[in-house]
């Protein structure tokens, strides 16, 4: 037994002589430098190798605006590439950029909707070599992923491969169940729901979604739960007389105030954040501007690509067998 304790706190010691890339003069209790810790910079500078390969392999997908949409990275040899789809399928013309090049134009080949990835055909790309493919990390092992182009984010796989169910989708609103007329009059606006920051209020009636009308309470309740968190709807509604018109996200009951603290603290999230055939997590401080690009081990071996920042902490992963999977499905289109 106290060996094997002796054996814990060396192995200890030795994580954060190795980590600090520096003198080690480890001391029970005491706290590392900024550079030190997790993403500091020597951290970041243990895992040159690894930042190498996602750089080889990560192109940035612009719209017209020429910000960063989402990362991408290839699916094959001859100019195909993968990335998350919700992120691009509103944004007309699209442009990859790889490091040190130019944007070349990328061409919208496929869409696989039940794992959220679009097939783009990037032209005047250059053959490419493959990266090493790898089964998932086991939990608690190191990954990386890049934010962008430059910026390196490291982290550890913290839950097992797994699919995401899709979650109830929601509008956050409470229907009046005994209202006789025609339409769904809303009985109250749950306090930060995505109904809330549309401003829509009690009382408002709810005529028409996406061009059809609504019957009733239940119409709306079935039209809305046959959609994606994430999606986009008219609506026309009556407010005191007048007509409305407005379009509004649809959430899930993550959106909704007081239901998760966590999310609430997260700052920007992917609106399309479940509904995945084979994930694992991780931990690396990404963006939802960041997903679509690879993840590697220490090794450089791919791992899989993100797919979408679920909250602060956590980022799925689809896994190479589930991207595999979408590629087969979006070839037989």
């Amino acid at each position: 037994m106290k060996t094997s304790r002796l054996t814990s706190a060396v192995r200890g010691g030795v994580l954060i002589c190795l980590l600090s890339l520096s003198n080690c003069a480890w001391r029970p209790g005491s706290s590392l430098t900024a550079g030190e810790r997790l993403n500091g910079a020597a951290t970041l500078r243990a895992f040159s190798g690894p930042k190498g390969v996602l750089q080889a392999h990560t192109g940035v997908v612009q719209g017209a605006t020429k910000g960063q949409l989402s990362l991408a990275m290839p699916a094959d040899r001859s100019g195909y590439w993968l990335t998350k789809a919700s992120a691009i399928e509103q944004s007309g013309s699209l442009r990859l950029v790889l490091p040190g090049q130019e944007a070349r134009p990328a061409l919208l080949a496929g869409l696989d909707d039940e794992s959220d990835v679009a097939l783009l055909q990037v032209l005047g790309i250059e053959e490419r070599i493959l990266p090493m493919w790898h089964n998932p990390s086991p939990e608690g092992a190191w990954v990386a992923s890049l934010r962008d182009l430059r910026d390196l984010r490291v982290g550890v796989v913290s839950g097992s491969t797994r699919r995401i169910e899709v979650p109830q989708t929601m509008l956050g609103i409470i229907m009046e169940p005994d209202d006789p007329q025609l339409g769904a009059l809303i009985a109250e606006v749950i306090e930060g729901g995505m109904a809330d920051q549309a401003k829509l209020r009690k009382g408002d009636r709810i005529l028409v979604i996406n061009a059809r009308p609504i019957r009733n309470y239940r119409t709306l309740q079935r039209m809305v739960r046959a959609l994606r968190p994430g999606d986009r709807v008219a609506l026309e509604f009556e407010r005191e007389g007048e007509i409305r018109r407005k379009a509004v996200s649809l959430g899930d009951e993550t959106t909704n105030a007081g239901e998760h603290r966590n999310l609430r603290m997260s700052g920007p999230v992917s609106p399309r954040r479940a509904g995945f055939e084979q994930v694992f997590q991780h931990d690396c401080p990404l963006g939802p501007e960041s997903m679509g690009g690879p993840v590697v081990d220490l090794q450089g071996r791919i791992v899989g690509m993100n797919i979408a920042r679920r909250d602060r902490v956590t980022t799925f992963a689809l896994t190479r067998a589930a991207l595999r999977r979408a590629l087969g499905r979006i070839r037989s289109q």
